[in-house]
């Protein structure tokens, strides 16, 4: 199981990303396949739910495109996006999107629920569709050059999720660091364990330069 992104990065194809544009550093599944949000301008939302809120943002946002019926996408807002990506919007609708999270009113747990509004508009605002669950076994490989992992079920490939479905088939919010990680605790060689060599943790130089 995978614990530390930082080797993860380090194989990052930045030409993937100059093919897609925008790229989610998530291949396994946590929100996708079910939609996640379904934008409702009269929705009162509860402590969870933000379906209302992303309406709004969405209408303030994008007056003049319609509000998607369904919208999901990988978990977390961690991406890479080119230059060209970026640049399909002016400053000032970024400008605009930080205002919006500064200044909302009447919501809860205002800077979770903001977050999460974003959370899944990153991926539409960059230029992939609403409902967006990349197949995970083609992620892994073409993203991160990772062609030889045990992809029996959707959604997870052996060894390469913080959220391990077998343990966790809910896919709750967190999974405990084992004892002893990372000299302990990893998956073994080959599925996804001592990533990306054994030893890796014990020299930072070797790391940054890997």
């Amino acid at each position: 199981m995978m614990l530390d992104t930082l080797p993860l990065i380090q194989k990052l194809r930045l030409e993937h990303v100059d093919e897609e544009g925008y790229a989610a550093l998530r291949c396994n599944w946590n929100h996708c396949p079910k939609v996640e949000v379904v934008p409702a301008l009269n929705e009162d939302d509860d402590f969870w739910s933000f379906d209302g809120l992303y309406a709004k943002a969405w209408t303030k946002f994008f007056p003049h495109e319609d509000l998607p019926t369904g919208v999901t996408g990988p978990c977390c807002a961690q991406f890479a996006v080119t230059r060209e990506a970026v640049e399909r919007w002016p400053i000032a609708k970024y400008e605009q999107i930080r205002h919006w999270m500064w200044t909302v009113e009447g919501v809860e747990e205002v800077s979770m629920k903001t977050g999460l509004v974003l959370e899944y508009m990153w991926h539409i605002i960059f230029g992939k569709p609403h409902y967006y669950c990349p197949d995970t076994e083609k992620c892994w490989c073409e993203k991160f050059g990772m062609c030889d992992l045990n992809c029996e079920r959707d959604g997870w490939c052996l060894g390469q999720s913080w959220l391990n479905p077998e343990k966790n088939p809910h896919m709750g919010l967190s999974q405990d660091i084992p004892t002893g990680w990372p000299e302990e605790g990893q998956s073994e060689p080959g599925k996804g364990g001592y990533f990306p060599y054994d030893g890796w943790w014990l020299d930072p130089e070797e790391i940054l330069n890997h």
